[in-house]
């Protein structure tokens, strides 16, 4: 199996070889622009940039744009450069800490979530040694970050991930925060370097065995003497930041109707870039599929087709506790955001153009949420043409963690599709 470009487990993400398998089957020209309104990791942006195709990939986890930065990275020009600059950035932490001069700790500082404030002000520390080196202290958005300087905040997030493992269960999307001072890990300034040094060294050697694999089996990059570029940014997938008819293609998935907490699976990564609490709070409110639900009921809408409306009404008179209230709202609010940005994706697609969307089936309960099935009948509306569909069977869902599962149904695994459409010519 090929390594992953970013040595990076992100929980949501498709692998680099079906996007390369998709661009095969799209056969886009010399200059075509390529758009992932669900960018995640970067898998549709990193084989964009290595065939020479243009692509944008927007997201609104600022911290997803940094693990898709650190994939453009070309590895034999910085290789020479990570073990020298690792040494500085541990030296400059360190000076600072003898010195006793820490950064601000005030209450929303968001490492307290997990640590001491003392552990906290190492951290923060060793963030902004690598932000003022690599970045500049007065840039604070990812999206201006260069690869290198993703690189080492990759590292910084898989730091982060490994103190904070005591609060992690067996649900790889979510993590506990300390319930009381009491709680909160107090870590030796020496054991953060260590595990940052770790990081690197790890992540290191995941590059390094991807180009390896490269290599091993002969993947080129495309002969011709263009170049492509890639835009990455923060931006939501009902209102992109795009004029129409601009791009040439979509590979893409929206998160699953699953309700997985996208923020709180991240919090660790949104620490590291100094996303607040409330920050956080906010974020999990914009984000497709949140679990956090409007006030007010928002209507079905005949254009999402008749498969939503009878899960819809499934739903509702489901016998378990909240289903006609905050289960309706959750699932109406998504299917309603998932329709305002299939419209916003064929806004912005040229005529004639191909979208290839990832989706899966999963539960409400004992009630099959088909997605596939309302995102085709969703696609319809909108003048889409039905170009294709590869399906598979799948074991990583949540329904593998949850023991409570079995009350409902057997089954457990779930169908991964991918639907391909044309816009109208």
């Amino acid at each position: 199996m090929a390594p992953t470009i970013s040595g990076y487990n992100y929980y949501a993400g498709y692998s680099l070889p079906f996007v390369h398998s998709v661009f095969d089957y799209f056969q886009l020209p010399t200059g075509a622009c390529v758009l992932d309104p669900w960018n995640g990791s970067g898998a549709t942006t990193r084989v964009a940039k290595w065939r020479k195709i243009n692509s944008i990939g927007f997201d609104l986890n600022p911290a997803t744009l940094v693990i898709a930065r650190a994939g453009l990275i070309d590895w034999n020009t910085i290789v020479g450069s990570v073990q020298p600059l690792s040494e500085h950035l541990l030296e400059q932490t360190q000076q600072i800490l003898a010195q006793k001069s820490s950064s601000p700790q005030g209450s929303e500082e968001p490492f307290n979530q997990w640590f001491t404030p003392t552990t906290s002000g190492v951290l923060r520390n060793l963030e902004l040694t690598v932000r003022a080196t690599l970045v500049g202290l007065s840039s604070a958005q990812t999206t201006q970050f260069s690869p290198l300087a993703a690189f080492f905040y990759l590292a910084l997030f898989r730091m982060a991930r490994d103190l904070t493992k005591p609060f992690c269960g067996s649900n790889p999307t979510w993590i506990k925060t300390a319930i009381s001072a009491q709680d909160r890990l107090n870590i030796p300034a020496e054991d953060i370097y260590v595990t940052f040094q770790c990081a690197i060294n790890e992540l290191s050697h995941s590059f390094a065995e991807w180009d390896a694999h490269q290599a091993a089996n002969n993947v080129k990059n495309p002969k011709t003497e263009t170049s492509s570029d890639v835009r990455l940014d923060v931006a939501d997938s009902r209102y992109l930041p795009l004029p129409d008819k601009s791009v040439d293609a979509v590979i893409t998935s929206p998160p699953y109707c699953t309700r997985i907490d996208y923020v709180v699976a991240m919090l660790p990564e949104l620490a590291v870039i100094g996303v607040s609490v409330s920050e956080a709070k906010l974020l999990k409110r914009r984000l497709l599929g949140t679990n956090t639900v409007l006030s007010s009921f928002l209507p079905y809408q005949m254009t999402w087709g008749k498969a939503c409306r009878k899960l819809l009404q499934a739903i509702k008179k489901h016998p378990s506790r909240a289903s006609d209230t905050y289960y309706l709202k959750w699932a109406t609010q998504y299917f309603d955001s998932l329709y305002n940005s299939l419209r916003e994706i064929n806004r912005v697609l040229k005529p004639n153009s191909f979208c290839a969307i990832v989706v899966q089936d999963s539960h409400y309960k004992d009630v099959k949420i088909d997605l596939p099935l309302i995102v085709c009948e969703m696609a319809s509306t909108i003048k889409w043409a039905f170009a294709g569909q590869s399906s598979y069977t799948g074991k990583s869902t949540m329904a593998n963690v949850n023991p409570k599962v079995k009350i409902y149904r057997n089954r457990s695994s779930a169908e991964e599709c991918v639907l391909v459409f044309k816009t109208n010519k």
